[in-house]
């Protein structure tokens, strides 16, 4: 460019300030274009981020529906086996005598994750028996229960603080019937919720929300544990929300703008000290 400049007639000390201000304007222009090109980047390693999010909140939600699913489905096949070996059908009367309670009583013994064998009558309003000594009065009202999806006779009732265990518990039931489908009563067991489902959960979901299909609270995943449904969290900026497979139960995994802010920053800072580099040389 001095040469140039020299052909055309420019002063030297002119073609010199030209020169410094031509070269100054590169490399300005070389820095801006490595600071548009990490903006860009960024802009693009946040959309990345949020795409990872969602779909390690959808696996999530899955594998742990399915954990629960299979846990309720256990609890369910251990009444089922129940109602049918001591109540049947055919047997047209639910038959409460000292050998059936001596039989149940067993069973529930050998089978400690069986909390109590409660067996209730038609109506619905008072526990007939139970392989434990408590009130006469269930705890939950029936309309609290809830039918599964494919087991109509089969019901979940709401999660409940039982003082008794000094714990969390889902209550669930079966109906007793005769050959007519005349109720008899119901047998159930309580379920303790901190053995629902467990789940290592991914570092970047903050909780899951197990909920009723008509919003409200179940329980809450969070730090490894099942948790009150009333435990705070806090806000979430995006969520994946599943269907509990055969269970009338929603969940859904989130996330928090601290997390998702914390996943993006761990890898900007790379890119931060590599574009500090590329400007220091270009200056």
């Amino acid at each position: 460019m001095p040469v140039l400049m020299r052909h055309l007639g420019v002063p030297h000390g002119r073609r010199d300030r030209y020169f410094l201000w031509a070269v100054g304007a590169a490399f300005a222009l070389l820095g801006a274009v490595f600071i548009l090109l990490w903006q860009q980047l960024a802009i693009q390693n946040r959309e990345d981020i949020r795409r990872h999010f969602r779909e390690t909140a959808g696996i999530t939600a899955q594998r742990l529906g399915t954990g629960i699913s299979q846990a309720m489905e256990q609890r369910f096949a251990d009444l089922r086996f129940l109602k049918n070996q001591f109540f049947p059908s055919t047997a047209g009367v639910l038959d409460l005598s000292p050998a059936t309670r001596s039989a149940l009583r067993t069973f529930a013994a050998a089978h400690p994750q069986l909390l109590s064998i409660n067996i209730q009558e038609a109506t619905e309003t008072d526990l007939l028996w139970s392989t434990v000594t408590q009130s006469s009065r269930p705890m939950v009202r029936p309309e609290a229960f809830t039918p599964m999806p494919l087991h109509p006779d089969e019901f979940i009732g709401p999660v409940h603080y039982g003082r008794r265990l000094h714990a969390w518990v889902i209550t669930m039931r079966v109906r007793i019937q005769n050959r007519r489908r005349k109720t008899l009563g119901f047998i159930g067991s309580p379920l303790l919720l901190s053995t629902l489902a467990l789940f290592h959960t991914p570092p970047e979901m903050d909780a899951i929300l197990l909920s009723r299909q008509n919003g409200q609270a179940i329980s809450v995943w969070h730090d490894g544990q099942w948790a009150p449904p009333t435990t705070p969290l806090p806000p979430p900026v995006g969520s994946v929300e599943l269907t509990v497979p055969n269970v009338p139960w929603v969940l859904r995994a989130q996330w928090s703008a601290a997390a998702e802010k914390a996943a993006f920053w761990a890898q900007e800072r790379k890119r931060l000290l590599l574009l500090a580099g590329l400007l220091l040389v270009d200056a």
